[in-house]
């Protein structure tokens, strides 16, 4: 009987010590964790404040040169590449906050049109005016509501548009529509995919980035390459 308590005994001490040795290792993830993403964040807003700087001072440095065809020549690249590092950083920034574990609060549940017409119109405006065409026959609504946080639907939208900017075939039309089922509203965007561009390597980060804004609003993000096209997949719970 004291040999039976003795291994009782003996037991509870060992699963005692996996559960503190567990315990800590948690919370050691825990603070690694958001060590990482303070770090990640201190990171791009460092990163932000040159950049702003740099591209100040290629502004300026271009209305001193417009009678000179290739300095401006010259000047239009720096501007360009100097835009695309911001917007990976701006993708660094929002692939932290949306991976954070602090916790979101998502707006009171909206109707759907009330907050993609205005989201999706702003997008087509944008495309336009940079000679894309626009094809939103597909775009329709029904009267149901969802929750979101508006701050990530922004950073989610602008992050797409960016894309589409930076790897889509200006060429053919960017397609957008709507879709309903029973639980879910979702939203649909494609677009030409030029043969010379790899979005799916180059717009990685952005792509995870829209992905975990969309799991913190208990959403999911989808893309597939179908007939040469690239489409994302926004899909949103009706509540």
């Amino acid at each position: 009987m004291l040999g039976i308590v003795f291994v009782y005994l003996r037991i509870r001490k060992i699963i005692a010590g996996y559960q503190t040795e567990l315990e800590a290792s948690q919370e050691q993830e825990k603070k690694a964790r958001q060590e990482k993403d303070e770090l990640m964040r201190n990171m791009a807003h460092d990163l932000r404040t040159p950049l702003t700087g740099v591209m100040t001072y290629v502004d300026v440095m271009k209305l001193e040169n417009e009678a000179y065809a290739e300095n401006m020549k010259n000047l239009n690249f720096i501007s360009e590449k100097v835009l695309d590092i911001r917007t990976q950083v701006d993708n660094l920034l929002d692939f932290s906050i949306a991976g954070s574990q602090r916790p979101i609060e998502l707006d009171a549940s909206i109707d759907v049109e009330y907050i993609f017409g205005d989201y999706l119109s702003d997008v087509c405006a944008q495309l336009m005016k940079s000679n894309y065409e626009v094809d939103a026959e597909g775009i329709s609504f029904k009267q149901v509501k969802v929750a979101v946080n508006m701050a990530f639907l922004t950073r989610i939208f602008s992050n797409l548009t960016d894309n589409i900017y930076k790897y889509a075939d200006n060429k053919k039309p960017v397609v957008m529509k709507t879709a309903f089922t029973k639980k879910t509203f979702s939203v649909e965007i494609g677009n030409g995919v030029c043969d010379n561009k790899i979005l799916l390597k180059s717009a990685g980060i952005g792509l995870k980035s829209v992905d975990a804004m969309m799991q913190r609003m208990n959403g999911s993000m989808s893309f597939k390459r179908e007939h040469g096209k690239f489409w994302v997949k926004l899909e949103f719970p009706i509540v």
